[in-house]
């Protein structure tokens, strides 16, 4: 997927997230814009850091801009005058007691490198940026739970685009043999969705489910046959990869 390709997607995205709202409150929040923006440099717990994100056995220093940036929570916590987080020096304390440690650290390794990179640094999960069938599919989803959580919506979207990647990636090496361990894997995924109580990660993790339903009740045994299945069940998608996909094994067969 090209650059364009991905912001038409966002932007649509960003609209429905956004839906109801009126214009004045819109451009207070977080918006689309904010993908190709630079990274903000400079993570370390030095004296430039000015939010102490704290749980019982951790904390991570984060600077107040990054976290406006990307975080409609952050930015209702930081905007007024919150001297109950106030800590020595001017730094602020908040504290996230319910998210998942190796998450929220993802999620901040992620607010400054992007997600490849993120994915790199994260040690607690050094294949996150494998493709495919590698990609544990789970965690993506917890990071989706969790950018809602954060109201983080331009991570919503890209973590939502990681699991769709993932599907299509299956589909298109799609092997028999391997249907009913994929299925285990994904339907964990979509559980943890469902249970968000997020009606758009509900939809989601549906529409996981109907896939592998129709894969398994159709009886799908070839690619051609599980891409169309895909393609009904995420009509909305770009389908870049299986498009790509199935051309290459036409050329392929045509040259055998």
């Amino acid at each position: 997927m090209d650059r364009a390709e991905y912001m038409d997607g966002l932007v649509a995205f960003f609209r429905r997230y956004y839906q109801g709202l009126p214009d004045s409150a819109k451009s207070k929040l977080v918006n689309d814009s904010l993908q190709y923006v630079e990274p903000v440099l400079g993570f370390d717990s030095g004296p430039n850091t000015i939010v102490s994100i704290e749980q019982p056995d951790c904390k991570w220093h984060v600077y107040a801009d990054v976290l406006r940036k990307y975080s409609n929570l952050f930015r209702r916590k930081l905007a007024g005058g919150f001297a109950a987080y106030m800590l020595d020096r001017g730094v602020m304390r908040i504290k996230l007691p319910s998210a998942d440690p190796a998450i929220l650290h993802f999620v901040i390794l992620w607010m400054y490198f992007g997600w490849d990179k993120a994915v790199v640094q994260n040690h607690a999960a050094p294949k996150w940026g494998a493709p495919f069938l590698k990609c544990p599919v789970k965690p993506i989803a917890q990071v989706i739970v969790l950018g809602n959580m954060l109201e983080m919506p331009l991570l919503c979207y890209e973590a939502r685009w990681r699991m769709i990647l993932s599907l299509s990636g299956f589909i298109a090496f799609y092997r028999v043999d391997n249907l009913r361990d994929s299925e285990m894997m994904y339907l964990g995924a979509a559980d943890v969705l469902q249970d968000s109580g997020v009606t758009r990660d509900a939809e989601l993790a549906q529409m996981i489910k109907d896939l592998f339903q129709r894969l398994i009740m159709e009886d799908v045994s070839t690619v051609d046959k599980a891409s169309e299945v895909f393609m009904r069940i995420f009509p909305e998608e770009d389908h870049w990869l299986l498009k790509t996909t199935r051309k290459v094994n036409h050329l392929y067969n045509t040259l055998r």
